[in-house]
């Protein structure tokens, strides 16, 4: 029997734990809309971390390697403001309120764990919260655009790519000043790190908080659905609804930075 490479990705299993309607009718409202919001907060970050994974990958061709810089950096901004919302709602809904009291004791080892690591997360938002709130949800103001312009280098491309027949633009000189205002939200005045490592910090803090936070949503709404009883069919392989299995793995898929529609 061959050995399955170590660069292909194990076997994906689905499981479904079924929960009715009439089993969230029966538990207090405020775990239910906590059950609600946190189950939707993971969803997001989940979509946009994965097509973030598969959007940061090397490009040989220039004009490609642009494209794919241009879809990253939105979908970055995307799970910024995605992450720090969902970091504001476990302060406000779980962390300060009695259903965290009543809760977070249930969680498992892994919880717990993660847990801790979302805590710490929470002292150090500045970051996150800077590029949410000035070039993420909200559109720049003009004293943002004027700064951020004034540092963009003299080199820097500010063209138009159009392509035709079909519908596929791509605006340099906006991609440039959306990109050195999210790098002026770094606490680096002097400009000492370079920008790629600037870039690279930004993508590893968003992408470790989201990480992070998913997990911890994952323990909390497993442990209620334990704890409520909300379902009868725990994680066993009985309820495996889908197994995903290919010759890629997720180190090697990528979306193509150019689709023909």
């Amino acid at each position: 029997m061959p050995v399955r490479p170590t660069t292909v990705s194990k076997p994906l299993k689905i499981y479904k734990i079924e929960i009715h309607k009439g089993a969230l009718d029966a538990i207090p409202t405020d775990v239910r809309r906590n059950f609600l919001l946190f189950g939707h907060i993971a969803n997001e970050i989940n979509t946009l971390y994965r097509l973030l994974i598969f959007s940061i990958k090397e490009q040989s061709d220039d004009v490609m390697k642009l494209f794919a810089e241009s879809r990253a950096f939105t979908i970055a901004r995307l799970l910024i403001g995605t992450t720090q919302e969902g970091y504001v709602a476990l302060n406000k809904h779980v962390l300060s309120q009695k259903f965290g009291h009543t809760y977070l004791p249930l969680l498992s080892a892994k919880g717990q764990a993660a847990l801790k690591r979302v805590r710490k997360h929470l002292s150090d938002m500045e970051l996150m919260a800077a590029i949410r709130n000035n070039f993420a949800f909200h559109h720049p103001t003009s004293a943002q655009i004027d700064n951020a312009y004034a540092r963009i280098p003299n080199a820097g491309d500010m063209s138009i790519y159009s392509g035709t027949p079909r519908h596929s633009s791509l605006y340099a000189m906006s991609l440039n000043l959306m990109t050195q205002g999210m790098l002026d939200c770094l606490n680096d005045p002097e400009d000492k790190l370079s920008h790629a490592d600037a870039i690279g910090q930004i993508m590893d803090d968003v992408i470790d908080k989201s990480t992070d936070l998913n997990d911890f949503i994952e323990a909390l709404l497993g442990t209620i659905a334990e704890r409520e009883n909300l379902s009868s069919h725990p994680l066993s392989d009985s309820n495996v609804v889908l197994t995903v299995d290919g010759h890629e793995s997720t180190a090697t898929f990528a979306i193509p930075p150019l689709l023909r529609t």
